[in-house]
C-alpha cells in the first residue's frame, strides 16, 4: 500500500487483457451536470455522521465509473437540511466529466424514504465541494440513504509503452485511495468493491482486509 500525507492508502494493480477489448466496450455517455454552479458560503461545520458506505467502482469501460451508497445519521441536535460532499477530493487527479445524488433505495429494500427514490439539487461551493439539499430535514438520530453516481476519466497506463500485435497489454490503475478520506463526512464502516476488466491480475495493493474473487477485488 501507499499513501500519501493526509491521505488513506491507494489502490494500485496491473491487470492483462487484449487491447481490442477495451475498445469495444460502450462507453458511458456524458451527461451535462444538472444542478447549479454557483457558489455557495455554506457547508462548513461539524461533519456529517455516515454510518455505512459502500463503493462500487468499474474500470471495464473507458471511463472510470463509481457508484456509493452512503447511510447518514443525524448526530447533532438540529435538523438536517443538507450536507457536503468533496467529490474530487476523494477522487484526486481525475477529471469529474458527470455526478448525480439520489436520496431513497433504488433496489427497493425499504428504508425511511419507503423505497422511493427522489433526486437531490446541490450547488458547488467556491472550494469545489458539493452542498447537497437533502429531500426534507433529517430529525435528531435521523437515517437516510444517498446514492451518488460519478463519472470521471480513466488513465490506464500501457505497460510497456509497446507491444507486438500478438501480445497481451498490460495495463496499471494507480493513485486511487481505497479508504475514503473526506473532512467533511465522519464515516464510521466502508467498503469498497472494484470491478475489473479481467481476471487476470498480475498485482494489486493489498489492504487488509483484501479479497480477490476473479474480476472483482474487495476491501
Amino acid at each position: 500500500a501507499r499513501g500519501t500525507k493526509g491521505r488513506g492508502p491507494m489502490c494500485t494493480m496491473t491487470t492483462r487483457l487484449r487491447v481490442w477489448n477495451l475498445v469495444a466496450i460502450a462507453s458511458v455517455v456524458l451527461l451535462a451536470a444538472s444542478a447549479s454552479a454557483s457558489a455557495t458560503g455554506k457547508g462548513k461545520g461539524k461533519p456529517v455522521t455516515v454510518s455505512k458506505l459502500e463503493r462500487e467502482v468499474d474500470l471495464t469501460s473507458q471511463n472510470l465509473v463509481v457508484a456509493s451508497t452512503l447511510d447518514l445519521k443525524n448526530s447533532g441536535s438540529e435538523p438536517l437540511s443538507y450536507f457536503v460532499y468533496c467529490a474530487t477530493k476523494i477522487v484526486k487527479d481525475r477529471t469529474l466529466l458527470w455526478i448525480e445524488f439520489e436520496e431513497g433505495d433504488s433496489s427497493g429494500g425499504g428504508d425511511s424514504s419507503g423505497g422511493d427514490v427522489e433526486k437531490l439539487a446541490w450547488t458547488l461551493g467556491d472550494d469545489k465541494c458539493m452542498e447537497v439539499k437533502l429531500s426534507k430535514p433529517l430529525a435528531k438520530n435521523g437515517q437516510t440513504s444517498v446514492e451518488v453516481y460519478e463519472v470521471y476519466s480513466m488513465d490506464f497506463e500501457n505497460i510497456p509503452g509497446e507491444i507486438y500485435q500478438s501480445e497481451r497489454q498490460m495495463v496499471g490503475f494507480t493513485n486511487f485511495d481505497v479508504v475514503v478520506s473526506d473532512p467533511s463526512l465522519d464515516v464510521n464502516e466502508q467498503t469498497t468493491k472494484f470491478y475489473l476488466p479481467s481476471t487476470t491480475v498480475d498485482y494489486f495493493t493489498e489492504v487488509k482486509p483484501a479479497n480477490k474473487v476473479g474480476s472483482e477485488i474487495v476491501y
